[in-house]
């Protein structure tokens, strides 16, 4: 179990190093060394959650933060974080924070963002 920690905690560090780029599970599970099944099952036992939904979550939450900390487009804002349009963006900000990015921008409050899982800390 221990072993099956850490590597998860592999995987989540691999993705929120390309959270910016196409993150791929065969990329990611030749990395690092386990079958893409295998990897989906333990990262999903471990996390509560799939490992697609982790990845929007994360790309969403940071989107949110830049969109709050920066001057950038909102188009630009999403194709940073791989979503196809803005309209694309615009519905799955909707969906996760239930304000539109552009009303979030002009008045930003407290959202529930995703942060980064933690499974294994070599402390505990």
């Amino acid at each position: 179990m221990y072993e099956w920690n850490e590597m998860v905690q592999l995987m989540i560090s691999w993705i929120e190093d390309n959270l910016t780029s196409t993150p791929t599970l065969l990329n990611m599970s030749e990395d690092l060394g386990y079958s893409p099944y295998y990897c989906t099952k333990k990262f999903h036992a471990l996390t509560g959650m799939t490992l697609r939904n982790y990845i929007w979550m994360r790309r969403i939450s940071r989107a949110a933060l830049d969109l709050r900390d920066s001057d950038a487009r909102i188009l630009d804002i999403a194709v940073t974080y791989q979503f196809s349009s803005q309209e694309a963006f615009t519905r799955a900000f909707v969906k996760a924070f239930h304000t539109t990015p552009a009303a979030y921008r002009r008045a930003p409050r407290p959202i529930p963002l995703a942060i980064r899982a933690e499974v294994f800390s070599p402390y505990h």
